[in-house]
Order: structure tokens, then sequence, then C-alpha cells
């Protein structure tokens, strides 16, 4: 029996990020505080709904890309539409404390777009997902562009870039429209 908890317990020293069982209960924490933020955000609470973000972030060092990561997981779903422009004055004041805005972009598109479409089954409204986090300024033209353009080697990926290709095309043929008039 000592072995066994000795053997454990090298394992458990050998995992650079901790505990499996530890990091879950942390992420399960994280979840239901990030999800009490959203909640506060829907009632119109926007200001309290950073406060709670900022306490959650502060609490568990977090950046804000991750704060969207959990936000497109527990505060997202099938009306993911509808709930990005609730949450309109949240996500922007996050993409705002974001030190790297096409970063966050990039991590926005992937992982964060591509997991909620496949989880919420709502693959054929990627298009129009990503047109109002565009019109919201959350996603920029050039970052869209780039990502569609690169492709993707997972079967995830490359299905989300298809779904999103009438806004990509759209985005690319306004670009072509401006470059022509300032000639």
């Amino acid at each position: 029996m000592l072995a066994t908890q000795e053997k454990k317990k090298k394992e458990d020293d050998d995992d650079p990020f901790g505990d499996k069982e530890e990091l879950e209960a942390q992420r399960k924490a994280i979840s239901i505080e990030v999800k009490a933020a959203c909640d506060k955000s829907a009632a119109g609470e926007v200001d309290g709904a950073i406060t709670a973000l900022k306490a959650t972030s502060d609490k568990h060092k977090l950046e804000p890309n991750d704060l969207f990561g959990f936000i497109f997981e527990v505060a997202l779903d099938e009306e993911a539409i509808k709930q990005v422009k609730v949450h309109q004055k949240l996500l922007t004041k996050l993409m705002k404390a974001s030190p790297d805005k096409k970063k966050s972009g990039k991590f926005l598109l992937s992982p964060c777009i591509e997991n909620l479409v496949e989880r919420a089954d709502i693959m054929k409204k990627t298009p129009n997902l990503l047109k109002v986090l565009y019109d919201m300024d959350l996603l920029e033209e050039e970052v869209i562009i780039k990502w569609f353009d690169k492709g993707s080697k997972r079967k995830l990926g490359k299905a989300v870039r298809e779904a999103a290709e009438p806004f990509v095309t759209w985005l690319k043929e306004a670009e072509e429209d401006s470059d022509e008039e300032s000639d």
C-alpha cells in the first residue's frame, strides 16, 4: 500500500500542471464564476459582471483569452448569435483589456468559435456569428482572412472554415472594392 501511495505521489510530483482532479475542480469553479458573471451581464449589470470577471481573473491568474474561452464555453449555446449581442459590452471591454488584440482575435476563431459551433451544433450559423463578432470589433478583417487562408489539418477546423466561406468571401470582395475606390 505504501509503495502505491509513493508511486502516486511521484506521478503527481512529475505532473507540472498538478493533480488532474485538482485542475478539474479549479476549472469547474472558474466555469461557475464566469457563468455567474455572464448572468449579471445578461441582466444588464455589465459593471457587476466586469467586477466579477476581474475577481475571477485575479484569483485564478487568468488572461483575457482564458476568460473568452470560459465565456464561449459556459454562456453560449445554439442561441450564440443572440447571446453574443446580449454580452456585447462585456465582450468589448474584455477585448479592450487584451494586451494583444490580434492574438485574442485568433483565439476567438480557434478554438472558441470552432468548439462552440461543434458543441452547439450551429455550423451553418458560422457566417452570421462571424459577422456579428466582426461588427462588434471583436474580430478584425485581417485576422479572419489570415485564419481562413491558413486552413486547418483538423476535421473541425476545415468544416468551420468551409462554413465561414460566404462571410470571408464577402470580406475579401469588400476589401477589393475598397482598394479599387482608393485608386
